[in-house]
């Protein structure tokens, strides 16, 4: 009997035994970081808008303005590469004032081209709007301000998100009487950069239209796990 009896009790401490000595636990924590850019390129999106009563007029009139605007842009020292058309569309226009119950009526047609310019000279952006302004441009969707390489300033933020991390990791771990172990795992979270001003209208002007870039946030976000053990 007392030969089982020790067989049993070292069972039992060989199960436990590895259950008090896993103290170990897992500790996350986020970390983020930015860096303020000035940018070097302007995204424009603006086009024509022409109705008249047949569809054939509306988009002749639409693409004679289009490309008198594309033609200034060249002259303007834009590249080629850097015009895009990002939108055409052709659309009825209806008269629905009758009150006798029929249809709408079509009475002619609204035709519209937009083009996205980038234009990698930031301080002209104001005469780019005056130059297409003059070639025939009546609507005006977007201005948004962007960094032609962001690769480096990119680092730079996610070395910045690390180092909060590591800060915060530190800072816990002190406060809760813990002891970090090791790096468990890193993954990064979202990047980006804050959008510049958004427009829906140009207005028309004669004077080059005043534009302030600023400057560009990019950032970074990462996550980082630790192995952490009682401090004592």
């Amino acid at each position: 009997m007392r030969g089982i009896l020790w067989v049993v009790l070292a069972v039992v401490w060989g199960v436990a035994a590895p259950a008090q000595e896993n103290t170990r636990g897992v500790l996350t924590v986020s970390g983020e970081g930015s860096v303020e850019v000035a940018p070097d390129m302007a995204i424009i999106t603006l086009g024509v808008q022409n109705q008249a009563t047949t569809a054939d007029v509306a988009m002749r009139d639409t693409s004679r303005a289009t490309q008198g605007i594309l033609d200034r842009m060249l002259v303007f020292g834009v590249a080629q590469t850097d015009l895009q058309t990002s939108r055409l569309s052709l659309s009825p226009v209806f008269d629905r004032r009758a009150n006798d119950g029929s249809p709408p009526r079509v009475v002619g047609f609204v035709a519209s081209n937009e083009i996205t310019v980038r234009l990698r000279d930031v301080p002209r952006v104001g005469a780019l709007l005056d130059e297409v302004i003059q070639a025939g441009a009546n609507t005006f969707r977007n201005l948004r301000f962007a960094v032609q390489d962001p690769g480096p300033h990119l680092d730079a933020a996610r070395r910045a998100a690390v180092r909060d991390a590591r800060a915060r990791a530190a800072l816990y771990a002190e406060a809760a009487d813990l002891k970090l172990d090791g790096l468990r795992r890193l993954s990064e979270g979202g990047q980006g950069g804050r959008p510049g001003p958004q427009f829906e209208t140009l207005a028309l002007a004669r004077d080059a239209v005043p534009v302030a870039p600023g400057e560009l946030s990019i950032s970074a976000s990462v996550e980082l796990e630790y192995w952490v053990s009682l401090a004592n």
